[in-house]
């Protein structure tokens, strides 16, 4: 199974432990097969405050790709964007804040929270379906 660059940055950004997902994958508590053709394996880590750890995998690739990886649950720096073609993945960032927990808020959106529960960033799988193509190719910022 490979990973995604994105996935790899969700990894880094949540602060999720390659041993997590390791074990999320090897021996789930729960593994959901969705209709998107994804595969999300569901452990309970209780190194973690007892959170659930959720590793989505592209199992209608070969070989299979994790797409991204957060905690079921639940502002210092700049604000970025992030768009991977490759996961179908749309990543905004608010600020560097330290993501202590995120939360499945619709199918495909996630949203991750500070230690204050503010949110500081916001991930949304599917994006091509959400926006024609030409959009998501050039970004504009308006400040009102």
């Amino acid at each position: 199974m490979g990973d995604s660059i994105h996935f790899v940055d969700m990894l880094r950004e949540r602060e999720i432990r390659r041993e997590w997902v390791v074990r999320a994958e090897r021996n789930p508590d729960y593994v959901e097969e969705r209709a998107d053709g994804t595969r999300h394996f569901i452990k309970l880590i209780p190194e973690n405050g007892n959170r659930w750890l959720r590793v989505v995998v592209n199992s209608a690739v070969l070989p299979h790709r994790r797409v991204t990886a957060f905690f079921d649950g639940g502002r210092e720096g700049n604000m970025r964007i992030k768009v991977d073609k490759e996961t179908d993945a749309l990543y905004f960032r608010l600020d560097e804040s330290k993501v202590v927990g995120s939360e499945k808020v619709q199918p495909g959106v996630i949203l991750d929270f500070d230690e204050n529960d503010r949110v500081v960033g916001a991930e949304f799988l599917g994006i091509s379906k959400r926006a024609p193509k030409e959009e998501l190719s050039s970004i504009q910022f308006q400040t009102v």
